[in-house]
């Protein structure tokens, strides 16, 4: 996990970061059992200990039940989910989840001629791309010419001012293996409160 300042400072000038990510992944279902929950790309409030009822269709978020959509989450994340619950539209999908383990919006991702967990094991690159200027979030994968998933998102009105950025998972009786081979971050560094007029420049970061 990466904790990154998201917001400015400066209410009256209040800006929020562009960025974007790349990482590549190889989930697999060893001895060709079935496919777990999912792997998921997220945005969220803290590192707390993950709750007991986290596991399963929860993503391994940390969202009691009862407060599942709640805007206190603060919670955006991107998901490759790989078993169907009752709220999906299929066990081979790509979603933006906010504050919430149910999506806001889906991707058949076989539509794209791809399958999360192949029998065979397979690399995944994933490429998500924030623009504060227009509000769209957009998830290319394998990079087709157009994004799997484009959705109009404005990050602001969910996360707090600082947040951590990451990766989790989570597992019921059957389980996947999710190895994450290389993530790479890039944000827009916020200019320092005392320099409203200074403008935003970039940071990199290789995990």
């Amino acid at each position: 996990m990466k904790c990154v300042r998201i917001k400015s400072q400066v209410e009256e000038n209040l800006s929020t970061i562009t960025f974007n990510t790349t990482f590549t992944i190889s989930p697999h279902r060893p001895n060709s059992t079935t496919s777990g929950v999912s792997v998921t790309f997220v945005i969220m409030l803290s590192l707390d200990a993950p709750l007991p009822e986290s596991k399963g269709l929860h993503l391994g978020l940390n969202i009691y039940t009862s407060l599942d959509g709640d805007p206190s989450n603060h919670l955006v994340t991107i998901e490759l989910d790989t078993m169907k619950e009752s709220f999906d539209p299929d066990d081979n999908h790509i979603g933006l989840n906010v504050n919430s383990v149910i999506s806001n919006v889906t991707a058949n991702l076989t539509t794209f001629d791809i399958e999360i967990t192949p029998v065979n094991v397979t690399n995944y690159t994933l490429w998500i791309d924030y623009d504060e200027a227009s509000h769209v979030i957009r998830v290319h994968m394998s990079k087709p010419t157009v994004p799997v998933l484009s959705q109009p998102l404005d990050l602001s009105e969910f996360v707090l001012q600082h947040s951590y950025f990451g990766f989790i998972a989570s597992i019921r009786t059957t389980y996947e293996l999710n190895h994450v081979l290389a993530w790479n971050l890039t944000v827009e560094k916020l200019p320092d409160d005392s320099d409203n007029d200074g403008a935003p420049a970039w940071k990199l970061g290789v995990f």
